[in-house]
């Protein structure tokens, strides 16, 4: 697997005279592997709502037919035993039964696939983590702090925010407490992005020029990135798996490759970036459409192929759904957020709902589909819309207080599909229930 060279000798015979020729052949050749749609998948369980199941994509990147199966290392967590890619129709379903399990805690499971044919790898396990209630949220909480930047863990339920400074705080977005302090991270935060399967947070240091990590499990810091360029407020950066590789992309301060940091060559465009959840492709604010891959040719290479530029929004935030077939917008200067086609970039339409009064300055795709739009509503009833997956309205509420508002792009969606956090100007950091 990888790249592989050879010198070859070629004769022939001319009027009797043996003539010959030195060539250079290069071999190219990738490493098959089984795919799973998603690293990470987040399960709860309260009295009165739970998400105790989740059906994922096994596919081949060969897009080749191959039997896999699959084993929970805990009983809690039934899995499919085994399947086929079928081209890339299989699926995988998880299901987790809490009865055994402890209450107000956070419990974890990991499903390993692997498959029978000749060399084929299963590169990511599956990590699964379930957070058993003895509540059920039905009213909102607050913490009236001031910070900058919110991230979502995709497992957990936490969510991770800091006000630019050194220091980061969790919060367990279920209860609304604080659950840890995380001090002197770096010197001055910025952007942050978690990386699919829930290992691993990273964030700006735009003071020292670097990307700091933060191992999830522990809550410990184990290194950091040095950039090529310096990062800026407006920095953005993404995680995801393209071809089951973790990587982490930024809007012009490099890309990398985890865990090692290697620096991979592709550039992407200012303004925000969202990527599908499958890791197949990336969409950016200013109207671009990548196809992601990542192949083990060259001694591993990212391949970033641009295939639609027709979007011409700004400085609006930005958001995919799973599989990449759309994407949705608040930079086309309407009261409502845009729905946008995932394989050309056109506009399908905008979202229901919405207040012509006020644009929207965020939006958000949750694990089951549904579209959260988020808008700098001061004084309606309504600051986020919240849509199912076939772009219906069900239902809206309110984060911000009265004359009051949003921060743009400062809202959250817990991994379960079922909690909202976002950042407002009182200052404060609202955690809403919204469940199934």
């Amino acid at each position: 697997v990888g790249t592989s060279s050879a010198a070859m000798t070629v004769a022939a015979k001319v009027n009797g005279d043996t003539i010959t020729k030195q060539l250079q052949v290069t071999i190219n050749k990738d490493q098959r592997k089984l795919l799973a749609a998603e690293t990470g998948v987040a399960f709860s369980s309260t009295p009165s709502w739970s998400r105790l199941s989740r059906t994922i994509k096994i596919s081949d990147n060969f897009g080749l037919d191959g039997a896999w199966s699959a084993s929970s290392n805990k009983s809690w967590l039934s899995v499919t035993a085994s399947g086929r890619t079928a081209g890339g129709a299989g699926t995988l379903s998880l299901s987790a039964n809490p009865a055994s399990l402890p209450l107000n805690q956070i419990s974890y499971a990991t499903v390993t696939l692997s498959s029978t044919e000749d060399g084929v790898t299963a590169p990511e396990t599956i990590q699964v983590a379930l957070w058993k209630g003895s509540v059920t949220p039905t009213a909102q909480a607050k913490a009236a702090l001031h910070y900058t930047t919110l991230v979502a863990d995709p497992i957990r339920p936490l969510v991770y925010v800091h006000d630019s400074a050194s220091s980061l705080d969790v919060y367990n977005i279920y209860t609304g407490a604080k659950v840890a302090t995380i001090a002197s991270l770096g010197a001055s935060l910025a952007g942050m992005t978690v990386s699919p399967n829930g290992d691993t947070l990273y964030v700006f240091d735009t003071a020292n020029r670097t990307i700091v990590l933060l191992d999830l499990a522990t809550l410990s810091k184990t290194g950091s990135w040095a950039m090529p360029v310096m990062a800026t407020a407006s920095s953005r950066m993404v995680a995801m798996h393209p071809n089951g590789v973790n990587v982490v992309l930024t809007n012009g301060n490099g890309s990398f490759l985890a865990p090692t940091g290697a620096l991979l060559g592709a550039s992407f465009s200012t303004g925000e970036m969202a990527a599908s959840g499958d890791g197949r492709r990336l969409f950016s604010d200013g109207g671009s459409a990548y196809s992601i891959d990542f192949t083990a040719i060259n001694g591993g290479t990212l391949l970033a192929s641009r295939y639609a530029t027709l979007y011409s929004g700004s400085s609006g935030d930005i958001a995919s759904n799973l599989d990449g077939s759309r994407f949705y917008t608040t930079g086309n200067y309407t009261s409502r957020c845009s729905i946008m086609s995932g394989d050309n970039a056109s506009q399908i339409g905008n979202l229901p709902g919405g207040d012509n009064s006020y644009y929207p300055i965020n939006v958000e795709v949750a694990s089951d589909g549904r579209v959260f739009c988020g808008n700098s509503n001061y004084y309606g009833v309504a600051d986020v819309w919240v849509h199912r997956a076939d772009g219906t309205l069900q239902t809206t509420f309110k984060l911000s207080g009265t004359g009051r508002t949003l921060l743009a792009r400062q809202m959250v969606i817990s991994g379960d599909a079922l909690m909202v956090a976002g950042l407002t100007d009182e200052p404060s950091l609202v955690f809403t229930p919204v469940g199934p």
